[in-house]
């Protein structure tokens, strides 16, 4: 079963030029790992985890440090694999009667700061 997502117009618009602005402000000078996604039949088999340890052995080789715009289900892959939060944002639609809000998570990786890459 797949869910609607479709989105009003303004909202997207509201959360689109909030992340670009994200990227822009906290990722420069990073890969950014973007629009990866998982068909939902697929949960929890691997396949997110392998789409970004792909993404980071191509930074690794450039030493690159990788940014990704999470949501919420995806900043638990993402921990896991050695991302670190750099800020949590809330956007909430002020239009009365639309009450409804989103977050999201910039996340970075620098493989010079791995362990298999010191010393």
């Amino acid at each position: 079963m797949y869910l609607n997502r479709s989105v009003d117009k303004y909202r997207g618009e509201l959360l689109f030029g909030a992340t670009d602005s994200a990227v822009e402000r906290c990722l420069k000078n990073h890969m950014e790992l973007d629009n990866m996604a998982v068909d939902p039949d697929h949960f929890r088999q691997g396949y997110g985890g392998l789409l970004c340890k792909h993404g980071m052995g191509v930074a690794a080789e450039d030493k690159i440090p990788v940014g990704i715009i999470a949501a919420k289900m995806g900043t638990y892959l993402y921990n896991s694999l050695g991302f670190k939060t750099t800020v949590q944002i809330t956007l909430a639609d002020p239009r009365p009667g639309k009450e409804a809000s989103v977050d999201f998570w910039v996340q970075k990786w620098d493989p010079n700061e791995s362990p298999e890459n010191r010393g």
